[in-house]
């Protein structure tokens, strides 16, 4: 292999294995909030859904994360990584720490 062409190819290798190393295509943290979205919107905030689309706000979501948490009724539509998602989900949606 000529030397221009080794280098191109070690180039294209080394960036590429970066992208990767550095999330370039998504983290787990991410997979996990948009599982938790998904599920979130399709298994209880719906209109046939245990929430029925009430209106959300810091009392509410508080509410709906110790019931996620302690495996409450809320929790028993969800498989548990899909309840773990959604407790991530609206923990960063509204910015609870």
């Amino acid at each position: 292999m000529k030397p221009v062409k080794l280098l191109l190819a070690t180039s294209i290798l080394m960036f590429s294995t970066l992208g990767f190393a550095s999330g370039g295509l998504g983290t787990n943290t991410d997979s996990d909030y948009n599982i938790g979205k998904n599920a979130f919107k399709h298994k209880l905030y719906c209109q046939t859904c245990p929430l029925e689309k009430k209106q959300l706000d810091s009392e509410v979501v508080g509410e709906i994360l110790d019931s996620l948490s302690t495996q409450g009724e809320l929790a028993s539509t969800l498989t548990d990584k899909e309840r773990l998602a959604v407790i991530h989900f609206l923990k960063k949606r509204f910015n609870i720490l």
